[in-house]
Formats: structure tokens, sequence, C-alpha cells
């Protein structure tokens, strides 16, 4: 799974409060997950195929410009993301990361899953 995003490091997140989005804060937001009971992994795999925008916006720290990004994002592309995310989680698998550059004059980015 891939979200490309640029932000800035801040430090390793042990509470489930927010993370930030990117390669180490997915990271450690997946050791946190993983080292969950089935039962309780079950509802975070529940709440993120559920509400896909939501869930994100509850994990990770997210600057103004990628509120609007993941708003903006098309209801299909949110429902198969859902499903996508929901099912690595489900199935414990390695997240992998990728950072793309945001250029905010075209709002071009992409985001595979």
């Amino acid at each position: 799974m891939f979200f490309p995003v640029v932000l800035m490091y801040s430090k390793q997140n042990t509470n489930m409060n927010k993370f930030p989005l990117h390669q180490k804060g997915i990271k450690a937001l997946e050791q946190l997950l993983y080292a969950l009971p089935d039962a309780k992994l079950a509802n975070e795999v529940s709440a993120l195929r559920t509400d896909f925008k939501q869930w994100v916006c509850k994990k990770f720290e997210l600057k103004p410009d990628e509120l609007d990004y993941l708003n903006e994002l098309n209801k299909h592309f949110i429902e198969y993301a859902a499903i996508k995310s929901s099912n690595f989680l489900a199935q414990r698998k390695a997240i992998h990361f990728t950072i793309i550059e945001f250029k905010p004059e075209n709002r071009t980015r992409s985001i595979s899953i």
C-alpha cells in the first residue's frame, strides 16, 4: 500500500495519538496496530473500512493541503482505498510508503494502493 506525501518527522508516538504521515510515522502506527490483539485490530479494520477519511484523519497529522487533497479524492477511489487498506491491516501485511512531491500549483499527485 502506498501513501505519498511530504512531511517533517516528529517524535514517534506510542499512544494511538496522531502519527506523522511519512514512512517512519506509518511504520510506528503499523507496529502499534499489529501488536494489538486480533479483536482490537478487527475494530481498527472495521473503522478503516467504514470511514477511510475519518480513520486517516484520526491516525495521522495532516497539513491543510493534505487534508484538502484527501477531501477532494473521488468517492470511488476512497471506497477502493478503504477496502485495500483494511484488507492489508486485517492480514497484518507490511505497509510500504512512497513520497511524491506535492505541487499545489497544478494539484497533481498520485496515490497507489
